[in-house]
This record gives C-alpha cells, sequence and structure tokens, in this order.
C-alpha cells in the first residue's frame, strides 16, 4: 500500500477564497493492493485501471452531492458540506461511500482483476478554503478520516463517533474496537457503516406532532378518502398534493393512511432527494433495492438473482423486465441482450410499461 500522506496543511493567507469555518464530513477512499497492482501492471496499464478507478470514486462523490478536495496517490479525499452546504451532508457522505465501494467492486477494468476500497469517514469543524488549485482544510477530521480508512478491512466503511450520531436510525452501525490513531493523545471510538436503511420518511407517524389533532384540512382529507373509495370501485384515481414546503403535505398523507387503516405492507413508498434531482428515477430504484433486498455486500451476480426473483411471475416478459430492470439497477446486462435494443426513448417507455405491470 502507499504510505499515508502528510496531514493538509494550513490555509496560506492568499488563498482565491477567503477561509471559512465549516462543519464537514470527510470521506477518505483508498484503493486496496495498490503496490501489488504496480509491480504486475506496466505503467501505461496502470494509469489507465488509476484512471478508471479515481473517475468512479469521483463520479459517485459528486453525485452525491460532495466535492472531491484532492487526490492523494491511490487515495481520493471528499468534503461533504462545501463549498455547499446541506442539512444532510453527513447522510450523502456515507451512501457515497457505500457507493463507492460497491462501484469498485464492479470495474473490470482487466479480465480477472477484482479491485476493492477501504474508506474511512469523520466529521468535524475545520477551516477549509479553496486556493484556486487545491482545496485545503485545517482541523483534525481529515486526520481522522484517513487513520479511520487505515484500520478498515478491505471493503469496509469506518465511521468516528460524531459521524456516527449523525446516521443513527438511517443505516445500521456496527461499534468496532477503539481505533489507536497516530497523532490522536487516545483511542478513538470507531463503527462499521454496514448499509442503509429504508429511507427516512419525512414525516413519522410516530413523531410528537402526529399525536395531535390535524386542524384545517378537514375538506382535503375527505377529499383524499373520497377519492380512494373511487379506486377501490375500481376507477383508477390519480392525486397530486402540491403546495410551499412546510405547509403540511407529508402530514395530510400520513393522516389519510391511518384514517383508511392502510397498512405500510401495502403501499411502496417512493421518496425523492434533492441531491439526485436529475435522475428521475431513483426513488424508483431505491424501492427496487429495498422489494428485492438487495444488501450492501450484493455483488452483481447476487443482485441479479435477488431480481430475477422478484420479477418471477409478476410480469408477462420475464426476460424483458430482467433486461430494463438489470439496466435501471445498474447491473450489467450480457452484452448478447438484445432485448433492450433500440432508442433511449423506447427503453424508457418499456421500462415504464414494465414497473406498472410490476404494481
Amino acid at each position: 500500500e502507499l504510505e499515508p500522506t502528510a496531514a493538509p496543511k494550513l490555509m496560506p493567507t492568499n488563498s482565491a477564497q477567503d477561509a471559512e469555518r465549516r462543519l464537514l464530513t470527510i470521506c477518505f477512499v483508498d484503493l486496496v493492493g495498490s503496490t501489488q497492482l504496480a509491480l504486475r501492471f506496466d505503467p501505461e496499464e496502470l494509469r489507465e485501471i488509476m484512471h478508471g478507478y479515481l473517475g468512479t470514486v469521483a463520479q459517485v462523490t459528486q453525485a452525491d452531492g460532495g466535492h472531491v478536495a484532492r487526490y492523494l496517490g491511490d487515495g481520493v479525499m471528499s468534503v461533504f458540506g462545501w463549498p455547499h452546504a446541506y442539512e444532510d451532508q453527513t447522510e450523502r457522505a456515507a451512501l457515497a461511500a457505500l457507493d463507492s465501494v460497491r462501484r469498485v467492486r464492479e470495474l473490470r477494468l482487466r479480465p480477472e482483476l477484482p479491485l476493492d476500497v477501504r474508506v474511512g469517514i469523520a466529521s468535524g469543524h475545520v477551516v477549509v478554503g479553496d486556493t484556486g488549485d487545491d482545496t485545503e482544510i485545517a482541523g483534525p477530521a481529515p486526520n481522522l478520516a484517513q487513520r479511520l480508512q487505515s484500520s478498515a478491512e478491505p471493503g469496509q466503511v469506518i465511521i468516528d463517533k460524531n459521524t456516527h450520531d449523525h446516521l443513527v436510525g438511517r443505516f445500521r452501525l456496527i461499534e468496532q474496537p477503539p481505533v489507536a490513531a497516530k497523532g490522536f493523545d487516545n483511542a478513538v471510538p470507531a463503527f462499521l457503516l454496514a448499509e442503509s436503511k429504508t429511507l427516512a420518511i419525512r414525516f413519522r407517524p410516530d413523531a410528537p406532532a402526529a399525536q395531535q389533532a390535524m386542524v384545517g384540512r378537514e375538506a382535503e382529507l375527505a377529499l383524499l378518502i373520497g377519492t380512494w373509495h373511487e379506486a377501490c370501485a375500481g376507477r383508477a384515481q390519480t392525486v397530486l398534493v402540491e403546495g410551499e414546503p412546510g405547509i403540511g403535505k407529508s402530514r395530510l398523507v400520513s393522516e389519510f393512511r391511518r384514517n383508511i387503516g392502510l397498512a405500510s405492507r401495502d403501499t411502496i413508498g417512493l421518496q425523492c432527494v434533492d441531491y439526485r434531482s436529475g435522475s428521475a428515477f431513483f426513488p424508483v430504484q431505491q424501492a427496487l433495492e429495498r422489494l428485492c433486498g438487495f444488501a450492501h455486500t450484493d455483488d452483481r451476480e447476487a443482485r441479479r438473482r435477488k431480481l430475477k426473483r422478484f420479477v418471477r411471475n409478476r410480469v408477462n416478459d420475464q426476460p424483458l423486465a430482467l433486461s430494463l430492470l438489470a439496466a435501471l439497477l445498474s447491473i450489467e446486462t450480457p452484452e448478447d441482450d438484445a432485448r433492450i435494443a433500440g432508442s433511449t426513448a423506447d427503453a424508457k417507455r418499456s421500462t415504464i410499461e414494465v414497473l406498472v405491470e410490476l404494481t
């Protein structure tokens, strides 16, 4: 492995952008076995492999709203919360870390060349700014993320206590032995980020506000209930509830479901997130992954087997549905599969038809 790089240096006084004090989540991704790769491959081949790996991690990071601060040999340090701050930036970092592990494992840049990474995440206050060529960060979080990454096994994501406290309830977290991190006086608490749980619901039925009577939405609630009865009578209905943020849309829907006794097992919940606004199918992808029972540790073949089991007996043309949904979920489709050949518009229309049939 490459030796850990030096700690990020302090902000220079002539930075292109004024330094700011921010609460950031730092994610450090490192390639496993880079020394062996360097000995095994010609430098030009190694460069191509590294370019594919680094590009994949950068793409995942940016898709989840992160910023690649710098490349450190075969490592990638990214920040979540700068230059744009998000209230869910720690969750974004966690999703990006898990996605990076999976996407790198799925890379086949050379025949029979499995790749793997280890990841460390730490959150804390830092001073951050852009020098024009680099992102400079002063504070303990970058060092801690790198030390946690060094303690991880291949394929693991190890996080610190601050990150853990932000992710409780949203991810499965497993306590690990404290890490003796170089430069820190005491061993630091560490946790394994195992996998994401079901997407958090914006309005939970057990929230304090849900225990209070809803006021002022009787007409809207009655309309929803009436539409439900129309649907039960065989007349298909679609209802759009729209309005400004914070006016109670989620509460209205929750109250509607409670009034008609609609158990959660009878519905499929789809929830958008702002950092995936460019992907119209993202909520559907998330729901399919839950319905198929995908686990973070599943490889491509395991995911394909679970998808095939889910599709079985649910649609008429199972091979077509499997091909379309595999493409939607970024599961590699065999090259000789001509089932989804045609224009992007044709594939999209066929995918929607399969999704409608599934429901």
